[in-house]
């Protein structure tokens, strides 16, 4: 039988020699290419698009995680909770303080009085994106309970307040401001107004944000005479800027102030506000008291015989607030709104009881 023709010759696989320092020889292949050298002369370029996303990421986790927000700065929320709920009286120790229901050392008919005589005249924009309102009215609307957790996803949280809630209400008998005295370092009494607006619309959109807590002070001297008026303001709120009382414009013991378009800061003239804020005033009579009539505002007047309601909130450990009936304006140490959001918004700000401006200037027994 006659040989077969011999297959195309292919030479057989040996292995690399190994290299005398342990490194295995390269293999050269008839279809293998050298890698390109690379130019030193000119640096690598990273693309511009991830960039740009990188710097974006992280602007945007910073104002989600607060660095630059302006919101007030709270307590520590679970101190303040355990001690409330470890102190709050019955109702039969309440009125065996004969007459000093929240217990600190001022009688509630001396506080009720005082709180009413200097509750103060404040000048809301007519247009205000978000008008007043008060607690139970914005809870009707959202559902909010003790057990609503503290609101979680730090990108993502879940939209607490809808469109037509945020913008607040129209009937200044929903108004309520939330009054707060207590005794003041060096003798005398502070007496807080706290202002609830559902939502916070500010001049610039990272400062955005659900439950808008804003505060005025009246501070009185040990002869219950006004020293003076404190006003709020971001970054300035524990108790906030303090103006003589001589100096402010009054409807008899009622001082008026202006509140911020959107962001509901307090000033006394436009001219105190940063060139960004919005601030609507009126024709000024020549003892400085503004003249409303025909004025694109709405002149919330919070007390007795007055158009909206004031309250007295009493204290955390003994809270005097009616009607709260599951305590919850002084309990709900959860923030009054979202956490934060991914269009950049501010986290909501916690209640007045968690706030550091709840106790400002205070004596150091009387604010519990």
């Amino acid at each position: 039988m006659g040989r077969a023709a011999p297959l195309h010759h292919r030479p057989a696989h040996r292995p690399a020699l190994a290299h005398p320092h342990g490194k295995p020889a390269p293999h050269h292949s008839p279809h293998h290419h050298a890698p390109p050298a690379l130019d030193r002369g000119r640096p690598a370029r990273l693309p511009l698009g991830p960039v740009l996303a990188l710097m974006f990421f992280v602007i945007g986790l910073a104002w989600t995680l607060g660095l630059a927000q302006k919101i007030p700065t709270p307590i520590n929320a679970g101190r303040a909770r355990a001690a409330t709920a470890g102190r709050i009286v019955s109702p039969t120790q309440a009125r065996a303080r004969l007459g000093d229901r929240d217990g600190d050392g001022i009688p509630d008919s001396r506080e009720d009085v005082l709180l009413s005589r200097y509750a103060p005249n404040a000048m809301v924009a007519a247009d205000d994106a978000s008008l007043p309102a008060n607690v139970d009215w914005v809870r009707a609307r959202t559902g909010w309970n003790l057990s609503t957790p503290q609101l979680g996803g730090l990108l993502v949280p879940p939209r607490r307040i809808d469109d037509a809630t945020r913008k607040g209400s129209t009937d200044p008998r929903d108004w309520t401001m939330y009054g707060h005295a207590y005794p003041r370092a060096g003798g005398g009494i502070v007496l807080q107004y706290w202002l609830y607006f559902p939502f916070n619309k500010a001049p610039i959109v990272f400062f955005d944000h659900e439950g808008d807590w804003e505060h005025v002070s009246v501070e009185l001297d040990e002869n219950d005479e006004p020293v003076s008026f404190d006003l709020s303001r971001h970054g300035n709120n524990a108790p906030g800027v303090k103006v003589a009382w001589k100096d402010v414009p009054r409807e008899g013991d009622h001082p008026w102030y202006l509140v911020a378009w959107g962001s509901h800061a307090a000033y006394l003239k436009p001219s105190e506000a940063p060139p960004w804020e919005r601030v609507v005033d009126c024709p000024r009579n020549a003892d400085g008291t503004p003249r409303v009539d025909g004025c694109p505002v709405l002149v919330w007047r919070a007390g007795e015989g007055r158009t909206s309601p004031l309250v007295n909130v009493g204290e955390r450990t003994a809270p005097r607030l009616e009607g709260d009936r599951d305590g919850f304006f002084m309990r709900y140490a959860g923030l009054w709104g979202e956490a934060a959001m991914l269009d950049f918004m501010s986290a909501a700000p916690p209640g007045p009881p968690y706030q550091r401006g709840f106790c400002a200037d205070s004596d150091g027994t009387g604010c519990l």
